[in-house]
């Protein structure tokens, strides 16, 4: 395994990690300063987030839902491309929130540096019917708090 290949594992794997601590700070920790984050399919009608922009959207799902956690689909594992320093997670979330209990799935393709070890890029796709429910659901929520 190439150097850059074992630090793009050990990256998706601290990414990943530091995401389920589910904090303003944490889920930015390993980003580049002008990282954007974009969550596709276009349907979903998101607008690509800055570190800055994606840190104070969680900040607001905060307030009506806990113990936001990420991790990888059953018999799945990270796919690490060293070539193009893509990494590609298959990844399922579980949380409590204040309308119950919330489960989705994504794929999140991560664009890292030449180093291996900051994330540059984050397209994420999620199972967009679920989530267009869901976000006016938790959106409603969070106005009425």
């Amino acid at each position: 395994m190439s150097d850059l290949r074992s630090r793009m594992m050990e990256l998706a794997i601290s990414f990943l990690n530091a995401f389920n601590e589910f904090t303003t700070e944490s889920v930015v920790r390993y980003r580049s300063e002008s990282c954007m984050h974009r969550l596709l399919p276009k349907s979903l009608d998101a607008p690509p987030r800055t570190n800055s922009e994606y840190s104070a959207w969680v900040g607001n799902l905060k307030s009506v839902m806990s113990g936001f956690k990420l991790s990888f689909m059953d018999g799945y594992e990270p796919i690490i491309d060293d070539k193009s320093r893509h990494i590609t997670l298959h990844l399922k979330s579980t949380c409590e929130t204040v309308l119950g209990e919330y489960q989705n799935e994504y794929v999140w393709i991560m664009k890292v540096d030449e180093t291996g070890q900051e994330i540059v890029d984050i397209m994420e796709f999620a199972d967009s019917a679920y989530t267009i429910e869901w976000i006016q659901k938790l959106q409603n929520a969070i106005e009425k708090k």
